[in-house]
């Protein structure tokens, strides 16, 4: 080592502390650049998997129909979708079908860049309050839910670990569209907790939550946090996506099986 460096480094601690500072920032920079070709490589992998099974669904569908799934494909089209979940796709110009497989029990999970959304509708005799007189009244309750993932061109997070009050931490927005109809006639009464209500909650739990715009955000975000609990507990949520993981994990290996050679995947 140079002479002068030497007795730099001796007679001055900070310039010790500065070099030790400067390569442990370069040593976080390169570990954060291998990370995110990673999860790039991730994202490719998981889009490539769904597009393939796509094209060849006539070979699995009998496979993913033993799960207990009714599977169909989401076509691009030029037209205004119909189908409200696909509308998501059109407004983000995706530009390739999506896979979604239904079950038995009238919920409904997509796949683009993996596990993408899930939504479920459901009915069932309940009370809820008259907002005029605030009596209480049986009711056909219809809840709609919408579970979908923030970023659609990114593979869903296993495990999020993201730092807590950034926007990547609350990955999915969870979103119900509740209304009280009459047992009588079937038409919808004015009643306490009916309307949309949305936020946005950590994958890891459904519990940690955080509304994003609007004017007062925090009481928006407790407001909707509560309607939606509500309806739907957190491990109940908490299990819908889990469920949505595990067979983005069961198509990818269907995948992984069917490619020829075993070759790295390319994509579309």
């Amino acid at each position: 080592m140079d002479k002068k460096i030497y007795g730099l480094l001796r007679n001055n601690k900070w310039v010790a502390v500065l070099l030790l500072y400067s390569i442990a920032v370069s040593v976080v920079s390169v570990w954060a650049i291998q990370r995110e070709k990673g999860r790039e490589a991730k994202q490719k992998y998981e889009f490539t998997a769904i597009q393939f099974i796509i094209r060849h669904l006539a070979d699995f569908q009998p496979e993913i129909e033993s799960w207990g799934y009714e599977v169909f494909i989401l076509p691009q089209t030029e037209e205004e979708p119909a189908f409200p979940p696909q509308k998501r796709y059109d407004w983000n110009r995706c530009q390739y079908p999506v896979l979604v497989l239904a079950g038995a029990d009238g919920g409904m999970y997509f796949f683009y860049y993996g596990f993408d959304q899930y939504i479920r509708e459901a009915s069932y005799p309940g009370t809820m309050d008259l907002t005029r007189s605030h009596e209480t009244v049986d009711v056909l309750k219809e809840v709609k839910l919408s579970l979908v993932k923030n970023n659609i061109f990114q593979a869903p997070y296993v495990e999020n670990t993201s730092p807590i009050d950034t926007r990547p931490y609350y990955d999915v927005e969870v979103e119900i569209y509740v209304d009280g109809l009459s047992l009588e006639d079937g038409r919808p009464l004015d009643v306490y907790g009916d309307g949309h209500y949305r936020t946005n909650y950590c994958s890891n739990n459904f519990v940690d939550c955080m509304y994003f715009s609007g004017l007062d955000p925090s009481t928006t975000n407790t407001h909707a946090d509560y309607r939606i609990k509500q309806e739907y507990s957190a491990k109940q949520l908490l299990a819908f996506y889990r469920q949505g993981l595990g067979l983005q994990q069961q198509l990818t290996g269907l995948y992984e099986g069917a490619r020829p050679g075993n070759q790295a995947p390319q994509t579309p």
